[in-house]
Formats: structure tokens, sequence, C-alpha cells
């Protein structure tokens, strides 16, 4: 009994950890559909959905539980553990890869902003061509999708103009 009563704590946790999957899955749709309208050939792929299919794998594990068949809801068991940890594993990757883009961007914008304060204080405000080269950057920054590639790009030819623009002065 004490084993039974462990096999059935065992796809109680495993339910859990499943409802927890399903959770972290939305949680990256929602990341996902953020990044696809922000960011231009973002490439990320299809979201997972892993856990509406453990969930029933888990069922068909209970039933055979519930009709003794011990040595296969075990084993159905231990490949559903295995497909979570997978499942696991996946989603949290590709949360990773669609926050990323969106951290790239943001990193892009404050890299840029640091770069025209610095032309602001040196007194480059008013330099057509430096003023040019940020607004260039700038559009493409806050624009909705977001080429990153094209906006890296431009935030470095910004840099590099205020560098040449600077070290003139010297």
């Amino acid at each position: 009994m004490a084993m039974q009563t462990e096999r059935f704590d065992r796809l109680d946790g495993l339910a859990a950890a499943v409802d927890r999957l399903g959770a972290d899955e939305t949680r990256t749709a929602r990341e996902f559909a953020v990044a696809r309208a922000k960011i231009a050939a973002h490439g990320l792929p299809a979201p997972s959905r892993a856990a509406p299919v453990l969930r029933a794998r888990l069922r068909q594990v209970a039933a055979l539980a519930r009709r003794g068949q011990w040595p296969r809801a075990a084993a159905d068991l231990a490949a559903v553990e295995e497909a979570l940890s997978v499942a696991r594993r996946r989603a949290d990757g590709l949360y990773e890869i669609a926050a990323g883009l969106l951290h790239r961007r943001d990193e892009l914008r404050d890299r840029l902003e640091a770069y025209r304060r610095k032309a602001a204080a040196a007194g480059l405000a008013g330099d057509g061509g430096l003023a040019e080269d940020h607004e260039r950057a700038r559009r493409l920054l806050y624009t909705a999708p977001c080429d990153l590639r094209a906006s890296a790009r431009a935030v470095h030819a910004y840099r590099l103009a205020l560098a040449a623009r600077l070290e003139a002065r010297r």
C-alpha cells in the first residue's frame, strides 16, 4: 500500500510540474507575441505547447495505476518525466531567445542615448551630420518591428562619427 501511495504522490508531483510548465509556456507565448510584433526578422520558431499533451499522458498513466497496472504505469510515468524535462528545457530556452531579442533592442536604445548625451556634453548636438546619424539610428530603434541588425549598424556608425569628431577636436 505504501508503494501505491508513493506512486500516486509521484503522479501528483508530476502533475504540478506539468501545470508549472503550462504556465511557463503561456509566458513564453506572450513574450513571443511581443518579440514578433517589435522585432523584424526575429527568426523565432513556433512556441512549444507540450503541457496539454503531457497532461493527457498523465491521465493515461493515472488510469493504468487505478487499474493496478503498475509496471506499465511506472514505465509510462518515467517517459512522461523525461518528456517533461525536455519540454522544460525547450520552454526556458525559447523564452530566453525572445526576451534576448527585446533586451538587445533596449540595450541599443540605451547605448544610443548615452552617445547622444556624450555628443551634447561635447557641444556637438548641433552638428548636422552627427544629428542625421543619430536620427537614423533612433528611427530604426523606435520603429516596430525593429530591424536589430540595421539598428546595431546605425548605432555603431553614430558612435564612430562621434568618436571621429571628438578626435578631430584634440
